[in-house]
């Protein structure tokens, strides 16, 4: 009898054994189904927004080739022409954005703002001359970074 008690003993131990790598196995499948969920579902994600992100650059292309490369007419607001080293519209551009420009402190940024509301938009670079502190070397400096009399 302690023989079957034995064989009953290994015959439960084995089935144990059996069932935890099965149950094992079956987590294994279960966590490889809900990664692979997930990833799929991240990956549609990703590719909508490099889709949307391509229709934005597709947009902005057009706008440059619309414009023929004229720097008085491209269409990027003010606050992000920085990003895309081009000239800033001077007539768009606050004082905050002002003040990024080396050269520009508080107090021409006020006058420039000041200027603009005075006067209407700038139209030209001479329009700058108006300004106290701004002399015609300076006015040279800044028509390098401003684009003066947007057309619309």
């Amino acid at each position: 009898m302690g023989d079957f008690l034995n064989m009953n003993h290994e015959s439960k131990s084995k089935r144990d054994e059996r069932f935890t790598i099965i149950l094992i196995i079956g987590y294994i499948f279960l966590f490889l189904f809900f990664m692979q969920r997930v990833l799929y579902d991240n990956r549609e994600i990703l590719v909508q927004k490099s889709y949307d992100l391509q229709a934005d650059l597709m947009q902005f292309d057009s706008i440059i080739d619309d414009r023929q490369g004229r720097a008085s007419t491209y269409s990027i607001p003010a606050e992000f022409s920085p990003f895309f080293f081009e000239k800033m519209d001077i007539n768009e551009a606050g004082k905050e954005l002002l003040m990024t420009i080396k050269g520009i402190g508080p107090k021409l940024a006020d006058s420039i703002l000041q200027s603009r509301l005075e006067y209407g938009p700038f139209t030209k670079v001479e329009d700058l001359l108006k300004i106290k502190g701004v002399g015609s070397k300076r006015a040279k400096y800044f028509e390098t970074l401003f684009v003066f009399g947007r057309e619309k």
